[in-house]
């Protein structure tokens, strides 16, 4: 069905990158594997036709139906991004893949989207100042800000129960070292009230001293 999909979408197109972007974005992978990453960033670096390729079998796993292969292929995009140079952020930055990107951010799961859009602010806040051809790239961001858009993480925030729970288990604890503190205190008082009184009263057991 996906490979149906994205013929439906590109075409018979093929490219020589495919094969290493679909490794390094496989859906068994739990999580990045940067050593394979750079290699296909290396590999982009040694053609200068690699950007168009390696841009095309990318934008194949972002249309993949499997939430976590997308968010892989968004790291090997960031990645070839920052390691590829201008070659290749002038294709993200071309109109047919702005067009990719912004549905990436906006009608995507909430994931996908907010790594979308964090990445799309990382690019406009750094390589996109210098670069002027990057300019759909920034009018992006704009258009995503003024839409409101957010551009970080919303992970569900704990629960006032749990804050209280929490904070009990912090008194308690610290009542218990509190305790124990005291408890060790006591320990050498009572040590010393004991020779007191072996001086006070000395043992009759043995031979007396001459």
């Amino acid at each position: 069905m996906t490979a149906l999909l994205q013929m439906g979408i590109f075409g018979d197109t093929s490219s020589p990158f495919d094969e290493y972007i679909d490794k390094v974005t496989a859906e068994h992978l739990t999580t990045e594997n940067w050593a394979m990453i750079l290699d296909v960033c290396d590999k982009v670096n040694s053609d200068p036709r690699a950007p168009k390729n390696a841009l095309l079998s990318i934008r194949k796993r972002l249309n993949h139906r499997d939430p976590h292969v997308v968010l892989l292929a968004l790291s090997v995009l960031d990645s070839c991004w920052s390691n590829c140079g201008p070659a290749f952020r002038k294709e993200v930055s071309s109109a047919s893949f702005i067009n990719e990107l912004q549905a990436k951010a906006t009608h995507s799961t909430r994931l996908v989207a907010e790594k979308t859009r964090m990445m799309i602010q990382k690019w406009v806040e750094n390589e996109c100042k210098s670069d002027a051809s990057l300019s759909l790239v920034a009018s992006l961001y704009k258009n995503l800000v003024a839409d409101g858009y957010s551009f970080s993480s919303n992970e569900p925030k704990k629960s006032s129960l749990t804050r209280d729970i929490q904070a009990e288990e912090e008194d308690a604890l610290a009542k218990a070292i509190a305790l124990s503190l005291q408890e060790a205190d006591k320990a050498p008082k009572t040590s010393k009230l004991y020779q007191s009184l072996n001086t006070t009263y000395p043992s009759t057991n043995g031979t007396s001293n001459k």
